[in-house]
């Protein structure tokens, strides 16, 4: 479908502060007259000081998909760019109606999507194709190490998650949760790593990051770095999920140095900022596809020296 963008709606924004930056950035590449709308349940949430219209949108189990329509129809929206992970199913689902209403949607398909979100199922997606990735259980019998991880089975892996567990600490922190998965505790360097699959399913390419300094699950210190080997696994692993638009791998790098694949978060990352900097310009490339650009007839350069980002907190000063 081709889609001329007017304007832009980012979803539930919280504070998310340096992603409306690049969507803000991207946004500016494809034309300065377009307006950047962001939305959020909560309504006095930092984000909406940081966009030109604010939407408070109904929470997702009342919010429709004709709410979205009469919406952005309303605002000449014609590009939605969703932010978490809790709402990639609603968007996944309705997403060739939106197209069909001139609503271009940075999501996969539902299928990718709940395998993406079911870290059991991803799991075992990564085990047909040969592909290492850290053993996961619904139960704890069957796991090898000395203690274990246990985190929810659905959604993004830092919810209530347990790490360096016994056995007995991991069944008894697993009674709190809603559907609770094990793995064994490995030890090693956390990497990311971000793509951008273009509307054909090919990967345009592949930021990798090292984890450095990890708060509630976000790097606040990361840094990139090059390995062909895990760039190539990464393609791999992408187009066998049908995946598009942004999407992030997240692995860790064991004592012999070899990457086990955790899980894949079908989005912009809290981190992925980075990739951006480092040249995977989604926002921008997903605007150009949208409008009916062929990728191909633009430059695309990945910067190969190595980058790092520190989050920080900072005030931002408006007119009363």
């Amino acid at each position: 479908m081709t889609s001329a963008a007017n304007a832009v709606l980012m979803t539930s924004v919280s504070k998310k502060v340096p992603m409306i930056t690049a969507v803000r950035n991207g946004l500016l590449k494809f034309g300065n007259n377009k307006l950047l709308y962001g939305a959020d349940s909560d309504a006095a949430c930092h984000g909406r000081y940081f966009v030109d219209g604010f939407w408070a949108m109904p929470h997702g189990s009342v919010l429709s998909s004709e709410d979205v329509v009469d919406w952005c129809h309303a605002k000449q929206v014609s590009v939605v760019f969703p932010s978490r992970d809790g709402e990639l199913a609603f968007w996944a689902e309705h997403r060739e109606m939106f197209e069909e209403e001139g609503i271009a949607v940075m999501v996969s398909d539902p299928a990718t999507v709940a395998t993406c979100l079911d870290k059991l199922t991803f799991h075992r997606h990564c085990a047909a194709l040969g592909i290492a990735s850290i053993e996961t259980q619904e139960n704890t019998w069957s796991l090898q190490g000395n203690t274990l991880v246990v985190k929810e089975r659905y959604g993004s892996g830092a919810q209530r998650i347990g790490l360096n567990l016994s056995v007995e600490q991991a069944l008894q922190h697993a009674q709190s949760m809603d559907c609770p998965v094990y793995q064994p505790f490995v030890t090693g360097v956390e990497v990311s790593a971000d793509l951008y699959i273009d509307f054909d399913g090919k990967v345009r390419g592949v930021v990798l990051r090292r984890r450095d300094h990890i708060v509630d699950g976000e790097s606040h210190v990361t840094t990139t770095f090059t390995d062909r080997g895990i760039t190539a696994l990464c393609e791999q692993l992408a187009g066998s999920l049908n995946l598009r638009g942004h999407i992030m791998f997240q692995f860790i790098l064991d004592q012999h140095n070899t990457p086990l694949m955790l899980e894949c978060n079908c989005r912009f990352g809290g981190a992925s900022t980075l990739a951006v900097a480092a040249g995977l310009d989604s926002f921008y490339w997903f605007l150009l596809e949208a409008s009916g650009a062929n990728l191909d007839t633009i430059d695309i350069t990945l910067s190969s020296r190595p980058q790092r980002q520190i989050r920080y907190p900072a005030d931002h000063v408006v007119p009363a």
